[in-house]
């Protein structure tokens, strides 16, 4: 994941996280909600070393970069991508269909948007490429589920700068 994913994207401040992994940098305390509702840390949770399900560090400018490169074609080719994004499944109550490992929304103006959210305690992230632009959205935050929000509000600012203008 390193060789191939990472450093094939450039992202120079990210690690796959093995056994024996030290950090690359300072790595954000993550915080989670109770059901008592008093907020606490989660220095102690840990998501599985280098798996799909988490456990890997990134900042929000490799995440970013991420995206970049799946749009330009440098982790994927631009056949398998179209594969990867084309609605496939329904995600109930959402807006959103599931592709191949990417979550799609229909935009404005026929937009598409492919990315992916996700989370642990005390982790979220939102990863957005809008199409046909190319343009990038990353958001990571430290409480858990603090990422959607932010991404929701950037999204509804983007997609009304980026719309076409009015006619007279």
């Amino acid at each position: 994941v390193n060789d191939r994913v990472l450093a094939a994207a450039g992202m120079t401040h990210s690690d796959a996280k093995r056994d024996g992994h030290r950090p690359r940098g300072p790595i954000a305390t993550g915080y989670h909600l109770s059901e008592e509702g008093v907020w606490g840390r989660t220095d102690t949770l840990r998501a599985g070393n280098g798996t799909p399900a988490g456990g890997g560090e990134a900042t929000a400018k490799d995440l970013a970069r991420f995206g970049t490169a799946l749009f330009e074609g440098r982790l994927v080719t631009p056949a398998m991508l179209a594969r990867m994004t084309e609605p496939r499944v329904a995600m109930a109550g959402t807006g959103k269909q599931y592709g191949y490992g990417t979550e799609i929304v229909s935009g404005r103006e026929g937009r598409s948007i492919f990315g992916h959210e996700g989370g642990f305690p005390g982790v979220g992230a939102s990863l957005e490429v809008y199409l046909p632009e190319g343009y990038v959205l990353a958001v990571l935050s430290n409480p858990t589920g603090g990422a959607a929000p932010v991404a929701d509000a950037w999204r509804d600012l983007l997609l009304r700068s980026i719309a076409p203008a009015a006619k007279p």
